[in-house]
């Protein structure tokens, strides 16, 4: 693919894939009639993937950083984020994503263009989230006792109760908020 900076592959008869990518930068994939794909993204990072047709799809990020998925027709993806500490997601038309968080305890989080968006951090302790153009935000908190938001552009933000103590803190260190859970027979 040294001279080819495009390629079209039929999938149809190889549920099975392995692609190096060292001399093709850029590549799209129609994954219509392969469900299960591996990549390896060691020497491309940059990638283009069309999950029109593949409500699924697994991606190794250990050796590439970066990575940019457009997710306008799939509403679903997983995502191994094991040895990937950054990563960017476009969410202009995917108003709903799951991340499993369980092997990487930091990720960012553009939500620019996405004015909703849940995030399940059962086992993610830490995690950042750029909030400057999303005007609401909701997050399960239940076994997440640090959690850091930039809360500079953003008047709403919906949290549920919490066992323990909740510790918000704008970045400019403007405000803090704590949010304790109140025991029925007592009011604040």
């Amino acid at each position: 693919m040294r001279t080819s900076p495009s390629l079209t592959l039929d999938l149809r008869t190889s549920p099975s894939l392995t692609l190096d990518l060292r001399t093709s930068p850029s590549l799209t994939l129609d994954l219509r009639t392969s469900p299960s794909l591996t990549l390896d993204l060691r020497t491309s990072p940059r990638l283009t993937l069309d999950l029109r047709t593949s409500p699924s799809l697994s991606l190794d990020l250990r050796t590439s950083p970066s990575l940019t998925l457009d997710l306008r027709t799939s509403p679903s993806l997983t995502l191994d984020l094991r040895a990937s500490p950054s990563l960017t997601l476009d969410l202009r038309t995917s108003p709903s994503l799951t991340l499993d968080l369980r092997t990487s305890p930091s990720l960012t989080l553009d939500l620019r263009t996405s004015p909703s968006l849940t995030l399940d951090l059962r086992t993610s302790p830490s995690l950042t989230l750029d909030l400057r153009t999303s005007p609401s935000l909701t997050l399960d908190l239940r076994t997440s006792p640090s959690l850091t938001l930039d809360l500079r552009t953003s008047p709403s933000l919906t949290l549920p109760q919490c066992e323990d103590p909740l510790l918000l803190s704008s970045v400019d260190s403007t405000f803090m908020l704590f949010i304790y859970k109140v025991p029925q027979n007592h009011s604040l």
